[in-house]
């Protein structure tokens, strides 16, 4: 049974409910009054009577609250059940050694996905070629696969043979743990434990020395504002970095890309809480990270991939154009449009 199923019969039976209850209370108040008028009860009787239907009525007004919550609680169990029993990701493939973090270029040959029970289709023929020390730019629309693509390349979902390759081998014949240590996803969602700053840069790995993990912070523009913070980078932040704003905690996030020195580095829009000063001096920061590594920008910002070597825009999970930004604003395309359009916020934000 769904939620929805369950909704529908717990309006139907608090209905019911209602409904007798208005047909007992009527009748009582009709027929009671006839008696009162033949003096065969008294109106103390009847007042009786009625306080005792509604202290009746209560608990079976109660009574489909109860039921829709016990199958709520049903609907839950199984769903987690599901999640429990689920296979466990085989991290290690056999004569595939993981002492060292995988580089190159990144190849993409006609990948089509669409996600497991659904027939829509998300991205559709996609072939991108990416080559190592480059960087490749991703803007798009809303729901055009951005995302969905970052996750194949990390093999959340399964890939079929022959669509994704890192120098040159099929993503599938790479270890995952060396495939997902090899690269740096600093994603638009962005997730803090409660816990210190400190264990949230470094994601609770011992190997890493306080220098290290405060010039990261230096790097990702946000060793000020931990400075000013009692006790530094130990100073404990609430769940989801409740205690920040959403720049700090996107600074925080970027750090982690700064600190793991990934020969693939992937930043999904995760400038889009900074302010235009502060972004401009990270991304500066940025292509000091990515030389000589491979690096994809996933923004719907112009600013955040102008300067990349390649870009391509997204539209219903297809490839509409890709080039240079000069290229591409001469196609007088979609990129274009979100030039123009963002060129006009600008002008607007600074005249006001």
């Amino acid at each position: 049974m769904s939620n929805i199923a369950v909704d529908i019969y717990s309006t139907l039976l608090s209905s019911t409910v209602m409904i007798c209850f208005g047909f007992c209370y009527g009748i009582t108040i009709l027929y009671g009054s006839r008696l009162v008028l033949n003096k065969t009860i008294s109106i103390g009787d009847l007042v009786a009577f009625t306080g005792y239907i509604d202290l009746f009525f209560t608990p079976l007004f109660w009574l489909p609250g109860i039921i829709s919550k016990i199958e709520r609680a049903i609907i839950s169990y199984h769903r987690l059940e599901k999640v429990f029993n689920l296979e466990k990701e085989n991290l290690k493939l056999e004569g595939i050694s993981n002492n060292e973090r995988i580089h190159g270029d990144i190849s993409i040959k006609n990948l089509t996905f669409n996600y497991p029970g659904n027939m829509d289709i998300i991205l559709d023929n996609i072939s991108i070629d990416i080559k190592e020390g480059e960087t490749l730019g991703i803007i798009g629309t809303i729901g055009s696969g951005k995302t969905t693509l970052m996750n194949l390349l990390l093999r959340l979902y399964q890939v079929q043979d022959g669509k994704i390759f890192i120098n040159n081998t099929d993503i599938n014949n790479i270890e995952l743990a060396k495939l997902r240590n090899s690269v740096s996803y600093i994603t638009q969602d962005n997730f803090l434990f409660s816990t210190t700053i400190k264990d949230n840069i470094s994601l609770f790995r011992e190997n890493f020395e306080d220098s290290e993990i405060e010039e990261s912070t230096e790097k990702s523009m946000i060793s000020d504002d931990i400075g000013n913070m009692k006790n530094g980078i130990y100073t404990v932040i609430g769940e989801r970095g409740i205690d920040l704003s959403g720049g700090q905690k996107q600074r925080v996030v970027i750090s982690r890309a700064f600190l793991n020195k990934s020969n693939i580095v992937i930043f999904d829009d995760t400038f889009s809480a900074l302010d235009n000063k502060t972004e401009k001096l990270l991304l500066e920061n940025i292509k000091e990270l990515v030389k000589g590594k491979t690096c994809i920008i996933i923004s719907n910002r112009i600013s955040d991939i102008k300067d990349a070597n390649n870009i391509i825009v997204l539209d219903k999970g297809k490839i509409i154009e890709q080039g240079t930004h000069l290229e591409l604003l001469k196609n007088n395309g979609l990129y274009n449009k979100f030039y123009n359009q963002q060129s006009s916020r600008d002008e607007d934000s600074i005249l006001n």
